[in-house]
């Protein structure tokens, strides 16, 4: 696996939220499968900032699949959470944004889910 980032806080958060609400559809809710305390409460936090709903996604697979409609197009992982994501990629349908919060670039992994748009870092402006 990739290297990841080990610091996070408010400017990394209110970085992910503008380049959500420029990506994002409005209308859904983001679902977030942060295993990060802090890291969920900074995302959550600039999301809504942003007039964007967030929803917590349940590393459950059988509910976390149940949890994100055929139109959700935003999804946003830490590394804590990696598994859960590995195997609901696997079982979407459609094309869904992920953003890996933790990460520098893309990793390697990425290329198995060939429908999904990653986003990391290196995709964030910082001004």
């Amino acid at each position: 696996m990739e290297k990841v980032l080990e610091s996070f806080d408010k400017q990394d958060a209110a970085e992910w939220g503008k380049l959500i609400s420029d990506v994002g559809n409005k209308r859904q809710p983001i679902k977030l499968l942060i295993g990060d305390k802090t890291k969920h409460e900074f995302v959550t936090y600039s999301c809504h900032t942003h007039k964007l709903q967030t929803d917590f996604l349940s590393p459950s697979l059988n509910l976390a699949k149940s949890q994100i409609q055929p139109t959700q197009n935003v999804v946003i992982c830490d590394s804590k959470r990696y598994d859960s994501l590995f195997r609901l990629l696997t079982l979407l349908h459609h094309q869904a944004i992920v953003v890996l919060v933790d990460e520098m670039w893309t990793p390697d992994w990425c290329w198995h889910f060939r429908k999904h748009l990653f986003l990391t870092r290196q995709d964030l402006n910082f001004s």
